[in-house]
């Protein structure tokens, strides 16, 4: 995780390729459901990683998804 200003900050994370087709298509309406679909799913093997920021906005936190990385060995 690293951090660009006080105000947002950049993490990856490592989501299965279900999960992150779930989140794309607006089925998920906070973070807590995709991590708690992600636990559910944990016995899958293709992982893709998630270049997020997160940025605080009022008295909430927002998560932009910048990139979507898929590591073909």
């Amino acid at each position: 995780m690293f951090a660009y200003g006080k105000k947002s900050r950049h993490e990856i994370i490592e989501l299965s390729d279900d999960t992150i087709n779930l989140m794309l298509q607006g089925k998920f309406e906070n973070f807590k459901q995709v991590d708690d679909f992600q636990r559910e799913k944990s016995e899958q093997n293709v992982f893709l990683h998630v270049l997020c920021k997160t940025v605080q906005k009022e008295n909430k936190r927002v998560y932009i998804i910048e990139t979507i990385f898929h590591n073909e060995n």
